[in-house]
């Protein structure tokens, strides 16, 4: 299998749904932003329903998921950007 490239999180393997998101950098971002909106929804939920467990749990996903597109959001944005030019 080959290497992703630097837009990806260094934690994927190379896989085929990863291979597949890897292909385009759009997907990537897509992607990131999926799991940092569903995430945050998670902790919304477990806020306002008293769900400590959930509540927890998802919070630190959620502050995973926002270290992880702080990081490569950006990288995906440039290659995206130079891929068009």
């Amino acid at each position: 299998m080959r290497e992703l490239p630097d837009y990806c999180p260094h934690d994927w393997k190379p896989d085929r749904l990863n291979q597949w998101l890897a292909v385009r950098p759009s997907r990537v971002l897509g992607w990131i932003f999926a799991e940092v909106f569903v995430s945050l929804g998670l902790v919304v939920v477990g806020a306002t329903t008293g769900l400590t467990w959930l509540l927890v749990g998802a919070a630190v996903v959620s502050c995973g998921a926002v270290i992880q597109g702080a990081i490569y959001v950006p990288r995906a944005w440039r290659a995206m950007r130079d891929s068009h030019a």
